[in-house]
């Protein structure tokens, strides 16, 4: 008795075990040999409840980037129909206007030899000569992913005056075959959750 009432209880317990539930609460001494048996179960449903968790966060990651993909893909397919760089700047900030709330954006490109910039924001298309295409691209050129850069009226005159007037951007930094050719901005006016 003093060893199969404690065998039934951990068993019954066992059996009632499921994805919700993953732990046992048992009143056995931890000091008998079925004690360490519970204790042992216990530690490892710990670890299965662990691995589960993980799997399911790897999980929700792997749907992410599915999305991710797929976004991106469909938009690639929409960007190669559209033929001027005028075209495919408006498509791209009415894009991003669609998933983020900072509506002031604008899409910075460079031409092959980096001596003129061109900025789009939606508004207008303005070309900018060698000095602000030198400012804008020693602040941009380095990005290797979505950055926030706090907003610097003297290093941003090649903007369109929101980000004058913004405390910080976010960076989409933006290329070709490996190499940087712009970057898509948008202005943070403050007092907003921006998370990149």
């Amino acid at each position: 008795r003093r060893v199969t009432r404690p065998l039934a209880s951990l068993a019954a317990a066992a059996e009632t075990i499921d994805k919700e539930r993953l732990e046992l609460n048992l009143k056995i001494p931890p000091d008998s040999e079925v004690g360490r048996l519970a204790l042992s179960f216990n530690r490892m449903l710990k670890r299965i409840k662990e691995y589960t968790r993980n799997l399911e966060e790897k999980n929700l990651q792997l749907d992410r980037a599915h999305n991710q993909t797929r976004t991106s893909f469909l938009i690639s397919q929409e960007i190669n129909a559209l033929t001027t760089l005028n075209e495919v700047c408006a498509y791209l900030v009415k894009k991003l206007q669609s998933i983020v709330t900072c509506k002031d954006m604008a899409v910075v490109v460079f031409n092959q030899g980096r001596s003129t910039l061109f900025c789009f924001s939606g508004r207008e298309c303005a070309a900018w000569p060698d000095e602000h295409s030198r400012i804008a691209y020693e602040l941009l050129a380095e990005l290797r992913e979505t950055t926030i850069i706090e907003c610097d009226p003297e290093k941003v005159v090649f903007l369109p005056d929101p980000y004058q007037a913004a405390e910080r951007m976010v960076a989409f930094p933006l290329r070709h075959e490996g190499q940087f050719v712009g970057a898509t901005l948008v202005a943070c006016p403050g007092g907003c959750n921006c998370v990149t």
